[in-house]
């Protein structure tokens, strides 16, 4: 059963950082450090200075001056005092900046020390309402994130906000220009410490409490025909993608409420960067903490969640004990840590082998599992049984089989490219059993390709293809015939098969992936009845979407003046 093209259009929104200046307020947190810049000999002994910088006397947001940045180039500052602060404290800064025929950016940063080494940096700017373009096409949105500043501002307020790294003692202000031949003003800086109440959400104070006994089909959205439903009646999702997660509970508030509000009762993440876990302080403010806090309040606000987090499965060299096979263990490791390069891990969303490779699938599969069981302390839910999750994804814009049939596969560990030339042949034998069969379609093999030999390569693929590179993978040492070739070189039944094969083997992986998604949980709840999609890659390319259609329901992604983006449920 399949929805139809017209029942569903989620048009995807960047959502990035809601909260708005006016929500942030002082009257309880303690001042750390203010400076109006009224004395220039005070400025001199608590600021450390780099290039042209004076006091202006006739220019103020306040009081009797400012201090006046000009010709930066490449840069002046002003760095403050160290401030004397504890790991973990969440702090608010705040001052006013003005520019006159400003070239470069003018900024406002919170740099975290431990002792003399710096940490890092926490980046402020102007939560300004910005209208922007991008791809030579405007962009009339309202960005409400933290930008510098340029060209000519009247007096605009920067802020900057955040949690200081557990193990720094210590902070500093940094007022700064960077290839500016114009002028900046700075007046009035203030830092607070923000105490830990105020971050401090509404479920923080009054616990959600469901009971898990008392769901019912009825609780979750589900296909019927080719239809959704919800609690008995046609159910039409409106929804956006983005990112809702703030740096606190009480911001994930205010911009989920402020979402609602907005008409939209449905939203889809991108967080592919780290896997789901159960190694966090509920209400630390961690990823995964404002992850579980974002998924309660979205269920309390009436606003569904499309879950692509089976995309955050990352593939690594530790887990080579997924299956239980000594004989390749050290090749795999070898061949994934080539895969890797410089990198510690990638996740699995576009890569390549985890279609065939037995161990990437067996921990894709594990991870499937891990994410529906982990159990969410806002909720008390498991993640299988929160009725907030409208349905899930295996893959993003996957678009497998067009890129393998592009040969993208051809630049992977020879490790890989065995163990999917191995799969091919042995496809290969239970099609046609012998090579005289197989003979009576292709008409001809390549130099060296056998069928009882297993030495059949994996031909053709769009474009022109160098086989002796590929030949070799499978120890097959030739002079061809050709230095490339291309589909025009072979019969079209071979070049028929090898689509077959590829598209089959897709399909097995997601079928196999779905029966895994469905056994777990409770039955005929949760991740048992919402729809689970294969895969969200379309553009224009039928063969993706053949494959798609054999999951609950499909998703299209498609990009409109590369400044749009849609997904549609079909």
């Amino acid at each position: 059963m399949y929805l139809k093209l017209s029942q569903l259009l989620l048009i995807i929104v960047v959502i990035a950082g809601c909260t708005k200046t006016a929500d942030v307020s002082t009257d309880t947190e303690k001042t750390l450090f203010s400076e109006g810049f009224e004395d220039s000999s005070a400025v001199q002994q608590a600021w450390q200075s780099e290039g042209n910088i004076s006091q202006d006397e006739k220019i103020s947001h306040s009081g009797k001056g400012a201090v006046k940045i000009s010709t930066a180039e490449p840069t002046a500052f002003l760095k403050s005092r160290f401030i004397d602060v504890k790991g973990k404290d969440f702090l608010r800064g705040s001052v006013w900046v003005r520019t006159a025929d400003a070239t470069g950016d003018s900024y406002f940063t919170l740099e975290c020390y431990q002792g003399d080494k710096l940490l890092g940096k926490i980046k402020g700017g102007s939560p300004l309402e910005t209208t922007t373009e991008r791809y030579g096409f405007p962009m009339n949105v309202i960005h409400f994130q933290f930008r510098p500043v340029k060209a000519d501002n009247n007096w605009t307020e920067l802020m900057v906000r955040g949690f200081v790294p557990p193990e720094a003692d210590r902070v500093r202000l940094c007022l700064q220009s960077d290839k500016n031949s114009g002028t900046t003003w700075f007046d009035d800086v203030n830092l607070y410490l923000v105490p830990a109440h105020k971050l401090q959400g509404k479920l923080d104070r009054n616990p959600l409490r469901i009971d898990a006994s008392k769901l019912t089909t009825d609780d979750y959205i589900t296909v019927k025909g080719d239809k959704l439903w919800y609690k008995g009646k046609r159910f039409r999702y409106w929804g956006a993608q983005g990112n809702l997660i703030a740096m606190t509970h009480a911001d994930i508030d205010r911009e989920v409420e402020r979402f609602a509000r907005c008409g939209f009762n449905g939203f889809r993440s991108l967080w592919w960067n780290r896997e789901v876990t159960d190694d966090y302080v509920k209400g630390d403010c961690s990823e995964p903490d404002l992850r579980d806090y974002l998924i309660a309040t979205l269920g309390q606000n009436g606003v569904f969640f499309w879950s692509d987090w089976l995309n955050s499965c990352q593939i690594r060299a530790d887990k080579v004990n997924a299956i239980d096979e000594p004989a390749t263990a050290d090749e795999w490791v070898k061949a994934i840590k080539e895969y890797l390069g410089d990198r510690e891990q990638r996740n699995i969303t576009h890569n390549l082998f985890c279609v065939w490779d037995r161990r990437t699938r067996q921990f894709f599969f594990d991870y499937i599992k891990q994410v529906l069981a982990h159990r969410n302390p806002y909720t008390g839910l498991t993640y299988a049984e929160d009725p907030t999750f409208f349905c899930w994804e295996l893959s993003n814009e996957q678009w497998w089989t067009t890129r393998m049939l592009w040969g993208r596969h051809l630049r992977l560990p020879k490790f890989f490219l065995k163990s999917l030339n191995d799969q091919w042949n042995q496809w290969l034998k239970d099609k046609y059993g012998t090579e005289e069969q197989l003979l009576k379609k292709w008409e001809r093999l390549l130099e060296g390709e056998s069928l009882e030999a297993g030495t059949i390569l994996l031909l053709p693929l769009l474009g022109d293809t160098k086989p002796s590179e590929l030949a070799k993978t499978i120890g097959l040492d030739v002079k061809f015939e050709k230095l490339k070739y291309s589909p025009k070189d072979f019969a079209r039944a071979r070049g028929g098969d090898v689509v077959e094969f590829l598209v089959k083997l897709h399909i097995r992986f997601k079928e196999e992936a779905k029966a895994v998604f469905k056994s777990q949980g409770r039955e005929s709840l949760g991740n048992q009845v919402v729809p689970l999609i294969y895969d969200t890659g379309y553009s224009g390319a039928l063969l993706p979407l053949y494959m798609a259609s054999f999951a609950d329901a499909t998703a299209t992604g498609f990009f409109l003046l590369a400044s749009l983006s849609c997904i549609c449920f079909v």
